[in-house]
């Protein structure tokens, strides 16, 4: 039996990149390096938002007939604990016909829709188990422990469980069936991109101020004196891009090391990506390149980071007055001509 944990989730800009990348890989070259190839168009997805609640990670992993607890780094063998999460498995497992049986066997039968043959396979699933005692200073550290489930997986398959049964007199929510959001982003299109990113920030202050699945945990008729959330989780509806996820986190946790989303100010990011076009020029770009022989640079990706930096040198240096009397931030369009600099740039090295 090996242990099975939930992988890290990111930040929306590795989200970015992780796309960029998964789009654009076409292998390696004869030295083991990967070959991307920058002109490929980047997709249109539809994402799903679920509210990130603040608890401890935890799954449920069967093998062979049996269950085993986990955190998120370790199995959970008795008398090993994780916030009484493998206590309340035990109570449950020591029934007849219970509540982790039944929501296996909903998973055999999402996973049989979905054409995933779980025979004799390694089924998981992963949550959040949250509530009171187990983290202070949110809204659902006033309520009951409960497992918010958020993902399930079927040896190395992903499932889609917008569709898995919950058991709510038992305490197990889907976190798919609670309050959700949808949006559409086009990674190939930075105005798109900043448009999505001020969205996300904005529904993330939103629910830090009320969080929906603490609302919903809470008896109407009882005083509170926490209303905060977390943040939110997004992933792609697409099953293909079952590897797209990310999170979005309100300041109030930034204690914990993740970053909060920043303010994105459209006008702005609209504005760089039309000086970019109008400065970025071919004649621009293959002067950048003329620049790397005479410093000496070898033409190849080791001298990307030098390519760039002279794009944006030169743009916004030569461009100055252009920009002054345009009111651009020059960092945010220093972030647009290095972006754009270094896909002209793959895609050159690639022809020559």
């Amino acid at each position: 039996m090996s242990f099975v944990g939930f992988p890290k989730i990111g930040q929306f800009n590795q989200a970015v990149r992780h796309v960029a990348d998964r789009t654009r890989y076409r292998g390696r070259d004869d030295n083991g390096e990967p070959i991307f190839d920058a002109e490929l168009p980047l997709p249109k997805l539809k994402l799903r938002g679920t509210v990130k609640v603040h608890g401890t990670n935890a799954g449920i992993r069967r093998e062979a007939g049996k269950f085993i607890c986990q955190s998120r780094e370790r199995d959970l063998p008795f008398p090993q604990d994780n916030y009484g999460f493998r206590t309340w498995v035990d109570k449950f497992l020591s029934e007849e016909d219970n509540c982790i049986v039944k929501m296996f066997a909903d998973v055999e039968r999402i996973a049989t829709l979905q054409s995933v043959d779980f025979v004799d396979k390694q089924v998981t699933v992963f949550g959040e188990w949250a509530g009171n005692g187990v983290q202070t200073t949110v809204s659902v550290s006033e309520v009951g422990r409960f497992f918010y489930v958020f993902a399930a997986k079927v040896d190395e398959v992903w499932l889609d469980i917008s569709d898995l049964a919950e058991f709510p007199e038992e305490r197990i929510f889907n976190s798919e069936r609670m309050k959700q959001w949808e949006l559409e982003i086009d990674f190939n299109d930075r105005l798109d991109l900043a448009k999505a990113s001020e969205f996300m920030r904005n529904l993330t202050l939103e629910v830090e101020q009320l969080c929906p699945v603490g609302a919903a945990l809470k008896n109407p008729k009882k005083e509170y004196k926490n209303t905060t959330g977390e943040g939110v989780v997004y992933k792609a509806a697409d099953p293909a891009w079952s590897d797209l996820i990310f999170k979005v986190k309100g300041e109030e946790h930034s204690h914990s090391k993740v970053r909060t989303i920043a303010a994105v100010d459209v006008e702005k990011v609209e504005n760089a990506i039309k000086f970019t076009e109008y400065a970025v020029t071919e004649n621009r770009l293959l002067r950048g390149v003329e620049a790397l022989k005479e410093a000496g640079k070898e033409v190849s990706k080791k001298s990307t980071g030098d390519f760039v930096a002279w794009m944006c040198r030169d743009c916004i240096t030569e461009e100055a007055d252009t920009m002054k009397a345009s009111g651009l931030d020059g960092k945010i369009v220093g972030n647009h001509i290095g972006t754009r600099a270094r896909e002209w740039f793959f895609a050159y090295l690639d022809k020559v």
